[in-house]
């Protein structure tokens, strides 16, 4: 089962870099195809402002609440994944990235952010340490829910762009 989810979790990895890449493509030529509207730009721009938005805000939820004393894995972790997400932003825009793919940029690399910080929340979220996992002392039965069916949903919208995409590329997974 590990296995299988880690795979999972690297296919998963790979459509959103796909689907992010995807949308930043169609709203630049939408952008460039419009005579006198920014709005794609701003749509662009707002989508990518809101994903690393989401990820700061969620960044810091995970310090406030799983990161106090004695929860040295979770604060690893959290660190962690916020030094890679600094680390992705800055490969994503660095000129030899930008010379082998001009389209690449901040949508994929905030698409990226979110998805992984969402993974770590997750994880520390069903760690069982009581005194590290505010969810884990039974109060927060909703909230762990919502955990379950954001997962669900997720999983459910990965299969469906995987198939639709496989059914009109051939080059696609």
């Amino acid at each position: 089962a590990l296995i299988g989810a880690t795979i999972f979790i690297l296919l998963g990895l790979v459509l959103l870099v796909d689907f992010a890449h995807s949308w930043s493509e169609t709203c630049l030529e939408n952008w460039e195809n419009s005579s006198n509207s920014n709005l794609w730009q701003w749509i662009l721009i707002g989508s990518t402002g809101g994903m690393y938005a989401a990820t700061i805000a969620l960044t810091g939820v995970l310090y406030g609440f799983f990161a106090g004393s004695g929860c040295t894995l979770n604060r690893f972790f959290i660190t962690f994944n916020l030094v890679l997400c600094i680390i992705i932003t800055g490969l994503c825009i660095h000129p030899a990235i930008q010379d082998a793919n001009p389209r690449s940029g901040l949508a994929q690399s905030s698409t990226v952010a979110a998805y992984c910080t969402y993974l770590i929340m997750s994880a520390v979220g069903n760690h069982q340490h009581a005194a590290c996992n505010p969810l884990h002392n039974g109060q927060a039965q909703g909230t762990r829910t919502t955990t379950i069916v954001l997962g669900a949903v997720f999983t459910f919208l990965a299969i469906a762009y995987s198939t639709s995409r496989a059914a009109t590329q051939s080059r696609a997974l």
